[in-house]
């Protein structure tokens, strides 16, 4: 029963984050509608949602941040740009590895004569990285 609040709860910021964008109840409706299916679509659980609830915030995908946050907000914003304005739209997720150094050796590795044991960043090189990466406006880390 919480859940399905959560979900009402997600569908209203959905909602008002693109009425505030556009004034427009078709387009924040249609927003909603594009999400949902595209969510569906990428991740095919039939709507069979779960969620986890930390520091007061509700996660069911590790491509998205919390609800309700600013920037599960700022998220919203940039998907409704990417639908509705594409050559507005922004890069939402970064997937960074912080090393390519694998002892294994794995006989089905595809990457094994890409790494390197030469390939090093300094923690110094780390935090340029991640401080633009931040300063460009990225907010959701892998």
């Amino acid at each position: 029963m919480q859940l399905a609040f959560v979900r009402l709860g997600v569908a209203f910021s959905i909602i008002m984050v693109s009425f505030r964008i556009s004034w427009n109840p078709f387009r924040a409706i249609g927003l909603l509608r594009s999400v949902i299916k595209e969510r569906r679509d990428i991740h095919e659980n039939s709507g069979k949602t779960k969620a986890v609830k930390s520091d007061g915030k509700y996660y069911w995908s590790i491509n998205m941040p919390g609800w309700p946050s600013d920037r599960f907000n700022n998220f919203i914003r940039n998907e409704y740009l990417r639908i509705n304005s594409p050559q507005h739209s922004h890069l939402q997720t970064i997937i960074f590895a912080i090393t390519n150094l694998c002892p294994l050796n794995c006989i089905h590795c595809y990457e094994y004569e890409n790494i390197s044991s030469s390939n090093k960043l300094s923690l110094e090189d780390l935090k340029l990285v991640m401080t633009k990466i931040h300063d460009n406006g990225i907010r959701h880390f892998q």
